[in-house]
C-alpha cells in the first residue's frame, strides 16, 4: 500500500513540471519588466514585476510565478496602460535578532536554518515568468519570455 502511494505521488509530482501553457490567451502581452526595489525597512527589498496588457475582456489573474517564487498577481491601470503585476519578496528570511553570531561556531548552536521556499512548479530561466488565470473554472497559464530589467528604485 505504502509502495501505491510513493508512485502516485510521484507521478503527481512529475506531472506538475508538464502543465500545459496556453498558446491563444484572452489577452496579449506587450511587455514585461522587472523591478528591484531596495530599502526602507530592513526585510522590505522586493521586487515587482510589471506584464502589461491589453484585452477586449476582463481577466481574472490568480498568481504570477517568478525567479522560483509564486505570488498573488493583481491588476492595476498606469495611465492608458493595464498591467498583471506581482510583487516578490524573495529574501525575507528570520531576522538578525534570531541568530546568535560569535568567533566560536559552538556558541551559535540553537540557530535555526533559515526556510527555504517551496519549488514552484516550473522551471524557469531567470527572464521567463508564468501568469496563471481563470478561465471559468478551469485554470490556465500562460508563459512570459523576454523579461526586461527596469531601473532599480532605492527607497529611503
Amino acid at each position: 500500500m505504502k509502495l501505491l502511494s510513493i508512485i502516485l505521488l510521484a507521478i503527481g509530482f512529475s506531472k506538475c513540471k508538464s502543465l500545459p501553457f496556453e498558446n491563444n490567451p484572452p489577452f496579449t502581452i506587450h511587455n514585461a519588466t522587472q523591478i528591484d526595489i531596495t530599502g526602507g525597512m530592513p526585510g522590505s527589498n522586493m521586487i515587482q514585476l510589471l506584464v502589461e496588457y491589453s484585452s477586449s475582456e476582463t481577466i481574472k489573474v490568480d498568481s504570477l510565478y517568478f525567479l522560483n517564487h509564486k505570488a498573488k498577481a493583481s491588476v492595476e491601470s498606469r495611465g492608458d496602460k493595464t498591467y498583471f503585476i506581482g510583487r516578490f519578496y524573495p529574501n525575507n528570511i528570520q531576522s538578525k535578532a534570531d541568530l546568535q553570531l560569535h568567533k566560536d561556531g559552538i556558541n551559535e548552536y540553537g540557530n535555526k536554518p533559515p526556510q527555504t521556499e517551496k519549488n514552484i512548479p516550473f522551471e524557469l530561466e531567470n527572464n521567463e515568468a508564468i501568469i496563471s488565470y481563470r478561465d471559468g473554472s478551469k485554470i490556465k497559464y500562460v508563459k512570459i519570455e523576454n523579461i526586461k530589467k527596469g531601473k532599480p528604485i532605492i527607497r529611503q
